[in-house]
C-alpha cells in the first residue's frame, strides 16, 4: 500500500511537471519530468540487481513439540563483490507453523559477506512438517518497486504431540496395586529394598558409596536398591475412520492423542513398559523396551497417526490382549457410542487384563452433550468389568483423572 502511494506521487508530480514544462515550453522542466517518470523503472531494475546472487539456508530444531516456540534462522551469503542493502527474507511456513509476527527479517549482506537474520514461530499442529523455499525480497532505495525472489530450500520439523504434566499418582494402574505379583518386573533404583553392591558408575549419588566394599576393592562401590514394580502399559488409541469429532485443531481426536501422550510421557518416567496399539499406525510389542527407551519411538508414532485407519479397536484389540501379559494396564482412548465397546471391554476384562476407558464425550466437541446416553454408556462397560473416565471438550486432564480415579493407593 505504501509502495502504491509513493508510485501514484510520482507519476502525479510528473505529469504536473509536464503540464506546467508544456505550457512555458521549458526544456529542464521537460527533463525533470521524464527523469521522474523514469525513477519506478530504475528502482525495479535496481531491486532485480539487488536480489540475484544470494544463497539462503535455514536452521531450525529437527523436533518439537505442539504449543512449543522454536528459533527459525535463516542465513544467507553475498556471491557478489557488491553490498546488497534494503534486504528482507521471507519463510514459506505450512499449516501448523504460525510465525510471531514478525516476517520478513531485514538483512544486510556485505561484499562476499554473510548475515542471519531470527524469527520465533510457534508449532500448532502435531506431524512431520515442511517447509520449503525461502523468498529473498529486494527494494529500491525509494521503495516504489519491490522484487520477490524464491530461493529453494527444504527443512523438515517433527512435531511431537502437546503432553499434559501429570504426576505419578495419576496413572490408573488397576484397583489396588495394578499387577499381579508374577507379572511385575524388578527394576533397581532408589527403593527401600537391598539388591547389592556394585562399582560406581558417573552419575551414582555419593550418599550411596558403600565405603568397606570400596576400601576392599580399591574402587568405589555403590549400594544398589530395588525400585517399584514395573508394569505393563497399554495405550490403545481409536483411529478408526469417523473417530474424530470437532473441527481444526481442536477434536476429539487430538484431545485422544495428547491422553496418550501424555500417559505414555508419565509412564516412562517411572520406568514401565510401554506399548501402544493404533489401528493402521502401530501394533504393540509388549516387554521388548522399558521407560524412556521406548518413549520416542512411541512418541513419533503419536505424531503422525490420523483417524483415517479401515479398522477400529474393536477389530484389533482382542489379538492385541491374546499377546499381551496376564495383569497388563489397557487404556482404550476413544469416543463412546458402538454397541460393540462393552462387549470388547467384556472380553478383553476375562483375558485378565486391568481395562481403563478413558471415553471421550464425542458431544461435547460438535455440540451440546448427552448425560443419559453417556451414562448409560458407562454403566455397561462398568458392568462389564472396566473402569470409565469422561473428558468433555475443554476438560482438564489432571482434574479429571483426580476426581475420577483419585490417588492411587
Amino acid at each position: 500500500m505504501m509502495r502504491a502511494g509513493k508510485l501514484a506521487t510520482v507519476i502525479a508530480a510528473s505529469l504536473f511537471i509536464l503540464t506546467v514544462g508544456t505550457i512555458l515550453n521549458s526544456a529542464v522542466l521537460y527533463w525533470m519530468a521524464g527523469i521522474l517518470l523514469a525513477l519506478p523503472a530504475i528502482g525495479r531494475l535496481y531491486a532485480v540487481l539487488q536480489a540475484r546472487g544470494i544463497a539462503v539456508v535455514r536452521r531450525m530444531p529437527p523436533t518439537g513439540r505442539v504449543g512449543e516456540w522454536i528459533e527459525v534462522e535463516l542465513r544467507a551469503h553475498n556471491t557478489a563483490a557488491l553490498p546488497k542493502l534494503l534486504l528482507w527474507l521471507s519463510d514459506d511456513l505450512p499449516i501448523g507453523i504460525t510465525p510471531d509476527g514478525c516476517l520478513p527479517v531485514p538483512v544486510q549482506l556485505a561484499p562476499l559477506g554473510d548475515a542471519a537474520a531470527h524469527y520465533r514461530a510457534r508449532l500448532d499442529r502435531r506431524g512431520r512438517r515442511r517447509l520449503r523455499e525461502i523468498s529473498v525480497v529486494s527494494l529500491d532505495p525509494l521503495g516504489l518497486s519491490a522484487v520477490s525472489v524464491p530461493v529453494p530450500h527444504e527443512s523438515e520439523i517433527l512435531v511431537y504431540p502437546r503432553v499434559v504434566p501429570l504426576r505419578p499418582d495419576m496413572l490408573p494402574l488397576g484397583a489396588e496395586s495394578g499387577l499381579a505379583h508374577e507379572d511385575t518386573i524388578a527394576r533397581r533404583g532408589e527403593g527401600a529394598t537391598f539388591h547389592g553392591i556394585r562399582e560406581y558408575q558417573p552419575g551414582d549419588p555419593l550418599r550411596r558409596v558403600h565405603w568397606r566394599s570400596s576400601a576392599r576393592w580399591g574402587r568405589l562401590a555403590v549400594v544398589e536398591f530395588e525400585d517399584e514394580r514395573s508394569h505393563n502399559l497399554l495405550l490403545a488409541l481409536e483411529t478408526a475412520e469417523g473417530s474424530s469429532f470437532g473441527s481444526g485443531i481442536d477434536t476429539s481426536f487430538e484431545y485422544g492423542v495428547t491422553l496418550a501422550a501424555s500417559f505414555a510421557t508419565v509412564a516412562a518416567r517411572e520406568g514401565h513398559s510401554i506399548s501402544l496399539l493404533a489401528p493402521g499406525y502401530s501394533t504393540p510389542s509388549f516387554g521388548a523396551q522399558h521407560g524412556p527407551t521406548s518413549l520416542a519411538e512411541l512418541l513419533e508414532v503419536l505424531a503422525g497417526v490420523e483417524a483415517d485407519s479401515p479398522h477400529s479397536l474393536v477389530d484389533e484389540l482382542p489379538a492385541a490382549i491374546a499377546s499381551a501379559p496376564r495383569g497388563t494396564s489397557v487404556f482404550w482412548i476413544g469416543p463412546l457410542g458402538s454397541r460393540d465397546v462393552p462387549r470388547a471391554a467384556r472380553l478383553a476384562v476375562e483375558s485378565g487384563v486391568i481395562l481403563t476407558v478413558l471415553g471421550l464425550d464425542a458431544a461435547s466437541f460438535t455440540g451440546p452433550t448427552n448425560d443419559s446416553r453417556w451414562e448409560q454408556e458407562a454403566e455397561q462397560l462398568a458392568a462389564a468389568g472396566a473402569r470409565v473416565a469422561r473428558f468433555r471438550k475443554g476438560d482438564s486432564i489432571p482434574a479429571v483423572l483426580a476426581a475420577t480415579f483419585g490417588p492411587s493407593r
